[in-house]
């Protein structure tokens, strides 16, 4: 699908862009809440969920310090652990992420809550031996350091190299720290290789809060980031799209808060266009459990222009105008979670009669000059 890369200024002069306008909407539309789904609690074994990864309709979980050196394949339906694999030359000192690039399975012992550790590593073995009769698998060992880390003195809780969060693109991996210190995170990149590496510092982003995990999309190219408030265990979801060359920060984002209470949300997996797990630890009043949770879409199916379009009214309720839209054509409508509403005709002067849709946000994709397009569409009535 190509990307409509905005209207020529010609042919739009007067009207405002819809972006701009969208970012005039009350804060509530804007960073619209999420709620998830419990799926199953999880037995006492799995009270330390630290990352979760998704074979096909397999789920995957690793657990932090002080437990196995293990990878366990659960039941959704029940939690049961169906199989246990062990990294048989592995050590867990705090293991915080799982994830996998299509070829290999990268288990990260990267937790260092007190900024002290020389010892942090990955460890690496190739996706195609995560069989379900298999109960060993020998890794490789990713070792490194983080470039502008000097001083190694124990800051419990006060450090900007703690980490749980792992993404796997391409040659290369990239850890979001888990910065005590600021609320920020801070993107770090290393080969994909087992050996002695430097993670090179690429940018930061302030999170508002402290990352307990990633997961990226390679179907919608999208990123997310689990974490939670400092100073509390309120959880939130950011969703980074439309970037282009791992400059995650670069185009749009978004911050959910996640209406769940206090939960110590730990890990999280995309399982889906717009959907994905989420794993809890145990804490008081709360077991280790499995969530699901459905993301919006979001407005841009890609790298596109802050100009993707133009329409009135806004917001609208039974028809919208977008200028430039291709005439006689199709639109599709959907929810922000991807699900497909409805399809209208665009009218020979750019006009599309709306079924009823309830108030609030949707996701508007049609032709605009012969190329896709997706835009927000607001309906108030």
């Amino acid at each position: 699908m190509r990307t409509c890369t905005g209207i020529k200024q010609d042919r739009c002069r007067g009207w405002i862009p819809i972006v701009a306008l969208l970012w005039l909407l009350p804060a509530a539309i804007r960073t619209q809440p999420l709620s998830p789904e419990l799926i199953t609690e999880l037995p006492p074994l799995l009270n330390e969920v630290s990352g979760l990864l998704r074979i096909g309709s397999d789920t995957w979980v690793i657990l932090d310090s002080g437990n196995e050196n293990a990878l366990y394949r659960i039941a959704e339906e029940n939690g049961d652990v169906l199989q246990q694999v062990t990294l048989s030359n592995a050590t867990n000192v705090d293991w915080e992420a799982i994830v996998s690039d299509g070829t290999h399975v990268y288990v990260a012992d990267v937790g260092n809550n007190a900024g002290s550790r020389t010892d942090l590593r990955i460890y690496r073995f190739p996706l195609a031996q995560l069989t379900s009769d298999v109960a060993t698998i020998g890794v490789d060992t990713i070792r490194f350091r983080y470039e502008d880390q000097l001083d190694f003195a124990p800051a419990p809780d006060n450090t900007y190299w703690d980490c749980e969060a792992l993404v796997a693109m391409e040659d290369s991996l990239f850890l979001f720290t888990k910065d005590w210190i600021d609320g920020h995170t801070q993107v770090y990149a290393l080969p994909a290789l087992p050996g002695d590496h430097v993670a090179l510092r690429r940018t930061v982003f302030d999170v508002q809060g402290l990352v307990t995990d990633a997961a990226y999309d390679g179907a919608t190219g999208k990123l997310a980031l689990l974490g939670h408030d400092e100073g509390s265990t309120v959880p939130f979801l950011w969703v980074f799209s439309g970037f282009e060359d791992h400059r995650f920060f670069s185009r749009e984002h978004v911050r959910h808060p996640i209406q769940a209470g206090p939960l110590q949300a730990e890990a999280l997996a995309w399982t889906g266009p717009g959907e994905v797990y989420i794993g809890n630890e145990w804490a008081p009043g709360q077991a280790p459990a499995l969530w699901v949770m459905a993301v919006p879409m979001g407005p841009f199916p890609g790298p596109a222009s802050e100009r993707v379009g133009h329409t009135f009214p806004i917001p609208a309720d039974r028809y919208v105008h977008v200028e430039g839209a291709d005439p006689a054509g199709r639109s599709r409508i959907y929810e922000l979670n991807g699900a497909l509403l409805a399809e209208a005709v665009v009218s020979g002067s750019g006009d599309i009669a709306l079924p009823y849709l309830a108030p609030g946000e949707y996701v508007l994709e049609l032709k605009v000059h012969s190329e896709t397009c997706r835009i927000p569409l607001v309906i108030s009535h």
